[in-house]
């Protein structure tokens, strides 16, 4: 480095230690990675936001859930949501959403649907996929705002602003307050919040001297099978 020919040639990779937004991260093509959780630059990167997001802020909240007997995503059903846009290099913390959107095209965001989506209430609830809804309950469950889907917070048939926000998606989700993970859908049409899977079991009924009974539940496993059952005398 520096004017002078070294008296010494060096071959293999280099790399820099410092931000890769200090004065001479141009000049190096890989960055060793900040040892410093508190460095102003990591912490700054955790909570920057996407260029749009939803806006669910007025949706019930986890509390309002509670209350409701039966499914407690019922709640939402006329509810509806707005598409906002952010000012640049503003911070806060959003959940994001990675799911599959299967052969047919989810409810988008084109640039004939910008209008309306941007629109106070302009994305109805109802209207959306199930895995999205889903994606809508959760967030407000927890008691969040925001909420980044990319078929939504991405113009679908701009090519300039598919191709500038498909870029930082990698982005958008490690600076996530906390990312959903719908693998459990096979498409955005199917709910990822499904009854859970129990193994195969049996009932037995009992009544107490209470006479108000309980269920015994119970399951053949081979894993636990006693000693004496795998090895009989």
């Amino acid at each position: 480095m520096g004017d002078s020919k070294p008296e010494v040639l060096l071959s293999g990779s280099f790399w820099f230690n410092t931000a890769p937004d200090s004065s001479v991260a141009g000049f190096f093509e890989k960055h060793d990675i900040l040892e410093d959780s508190l460095h102003p630059y990591v912490l700054g990167k955790i909570t920057l936001l996407p260029t749009r997001l939803l806006d669910l802020n007025s949706l019930p909240t986890g509390k309002d859930f509670n209350r409701i007997k039966g499914d407690p995503r019922s709640l939402l059903s006329n509810t509806s949501l707005t598409l906002v846009e952010t000012t640049p290099g503003s911070k806060g913390q959003y959940i994001a959403l990675s799911y599959c959107w299967g052969q047919h095209l989810p409810y988008t965001t084109t640039t004939t649907s910008l209008p309306t989506h941007q629109t106070e209430g302009g994305i109805k609830y109802a209207h959306m996929p199930k895995a999205l809804q889903d994606a809508v309950f959760l967030v407000r469950y927890l008691g969040k705002r925001y909420l980044w889907v990319d078929c939504l917070c991405i113009v679908q048939d701009d090519a300039s602003d598919w191709e500038q926000e498909a870029s930082r998606m990698a982005e958008v989700y490690s600076n996530a307050y906390l990312t959903l993970s719908a693998t459990r859908a096979r498409h955005c049409g199917e709910s990822f919040l499904q009854a859970r899977k129990t193994k195969d079991r049996h009932i037995v009924s009992f009544v107490d001297c209470s006479k108000t009974g309980f269920d015994l539940y119970f399951y053949y496993d081979d894993l636990t099978m006693s000693q004496s059952l795998q090895n009989p005398t």
